[in-house]
């Protein structure tokens, strides 16, 4: 399938979807404030979602709709690997984009858009081909930092110092010149570098990296893996996609095909009923409440308990513990004051706190944080410098203790959060409730967008997950 026949199905795709808005609005009847209110929440979420996943070159939920469209015009289907299908998809998410927004325009009696220039966009570039801006690869960076900098900070941090990789390897060039033969070029030179580049080169360039482990030939130590190649390579894949997005560079994103095959997805492996009876009644584990290391000894139990993420508790603030009725809870939400981010709009939620952690005295702990005045449910150790979190300090010690338990596998504070998903599941909490208490998105946008059960529902749901029976003898906070 070519550029022209991919153009005329968006085209004809387009001109269906506008008109079937139309037959909607005409047929409607006199509509509620509230009514149009609801359909432009849906309209501006559907929106934010095929923008997202337009930037982020995700086309795995509209492959149903290119393989419908295909059947519809009576067109053979095609192998979803190959780059026609691709482009296709690309082109129809592009196209939902475009009239998702008119149609929220619509909605709100704008038709400054007309059906014509929608069509237009879908025509296909003059035979000299598309005209672009010599926008430089080091000012695009921060316009691309800049327009996704409310992500989390870990993930902020890895797009700076891939994209500054990136910039080292192939240069200042504009972006609309980098051709794939750059970004292999990138992922070669990657492989020729030792793990923890910035701990073992702090400061150094990429070419300077390289010229001191060729002085020093087998003495790099290990190479950095497939799996963190793959990380960056993501990364920067993620930034063409939104140069294409934004109209930057041609449709064509050089990263695509790059990533090495075979490399599994990084994943956490749950606790078992023994895992957790050891760690918990260890005398190491039941120490930190005497020694007063209150963030060691509540963080994990509230992961246990909530199948939260970690930085989601391990930077909460005395205010986000709260009180419903009977029910205290987290209220976890983003906080621009203190930089705290959400990783997703689902993850904004309040979660019950589970009554055995009220047993073990943890409302108490909070309160006598509260009287001294401080803010943070667990404060930084200001006697430690650098940037390291909390989360990040528990999680370190977390895993010393792991490891001296001889806890089989690869166990993380982050395996709480499947553990609890599998528990949920297994004392038949269904699929809605596990998906509110976890931060998870919805299936669909009623879902996401209306349904919110009641705090004492989730609070009860919870309360079926019962550890009590695996952290017996565990020692309860009394103010000091």
């Amino acid at each position: 399938m070519d550029k022209a026949e991919i153009d005329l199905l968006i085209r004809r795709w387009t001109a269906a979807a506008l008109e079937e808005g139309e037959v909607e609005r005409a047929t409607s009847g006199p509509l509620s404030e509230a009514k149009l209110d609801d359909i432009s929440t849906g309209l501006g979420i559907a929106l934010e979602a095929a923008h997202e996943e337009l930037v982020g070159c995700d086309y795995s939920r509209v492959t149903g709709e290119v393989d419908e469209l295909l059947a519809t015009h009576k067109l053979p289907p095609l192998d979803h690997q190959s780059e026609a299908f691709k482009r296709l998809a690309r082109e129809l998410l592009r196209a939902k984009r475009d009239v998702l927004r008119t149609e929220l325009d619509r909605w709100q009696g704008d038709y400054t858009t007309g059906n014509g220039s929608l069509l237009q966009n879908h025509q296909g570039s003059t035979a000299e081909g598309p005209q672009f801006d010599a926008l430089p690869l080091s000012e695009a960076i921060p316009l691309y930092l800049k327009h996704f900098e409310d992500r989390a900070p870990g993930t902020i941090e890895a797009k700076q110092n891939a994209l500054r990789r990136f910039l080292g390897v192939v240069n200042n060039k504009p972006v609309h010149t980098i051709a794939k033969a750059d970004c292999i070029l990138y992922r070669d030179t990657l492989r020729k570098l030792p793990a923890n580049l910035s701990k073992r080169f702090p400061g150094r360039t990429i070419n300077e990296a390289l010229a001191l482990v060729a002085h020093k030939p087998g003495k790099s130590g290990a190479l950095l893996s497939k799996n963190t190649i793959n990380q960056d390579l993501m990364h920067i894949g993620h930034f063409f996609g939104w140069l294409i997005a934004e109209g930057k560079r041609g449709k064509d994103n050089p990263v695509d095909g790059l990533a090495f095959d075979g490399v599994e997805a990084k994943s956490h492996e749950t606790f078992s009923d023994k895992d957790i009876s050891t760690i918990f009644t260890s005398t190491k584990y039941k120490a930190q409440l005497w020694d007063k290391e209150y963030a060691r000894y509540f963080l994990p139990l509230i992961l246990l308990y909530s199948g939260a993420r970690r930085e989601e508790v391990a930077n909460l603030a005395l205010p986000d513990i709260q009180k419903e009725g009977s029910v205290y809870f987290m209220d976890l939400a983003p906080d621009p004051t203190r930089g705290r981010r959400l990783k997703n709009k689902a993850s904004r939620r309040r979660v019950p706190i589970h009554s055995h952690l009220i047993e073990l005295g943890f409302i108490d702990y909070v309160e006598w944080m509260r009287a001294k005045g401080e803010t943070l449910l667990f404060p930084k150790d200001k006697r430690k410098k650098g940037r390291a979190t909390m989360g990040d300090a528990v999680s370190k010690w977390f895993a010393r203790t792991v490891k001296g338990l001889k806890i089989p596998g690869k166990k993380t504070l982050h395996g709480f959060r499947p553990t609890v998903a599998t528990r949920l599941y297994e004392v038949g909490v269904d699929g809605e409730t596990r998906r509110e208490l976890l931060g998870h998105s919805g299936k669909d946008v009623h879902e996401q967008v209306y349904l919110r059960p009641p705090l004492a529902m989730l609070s009860g749901h919870l309360e079926k997950m019962d550890f009590r029976p695996l952290l017996k003898g565990l020692p309860v906070y009394h103010a000091s």
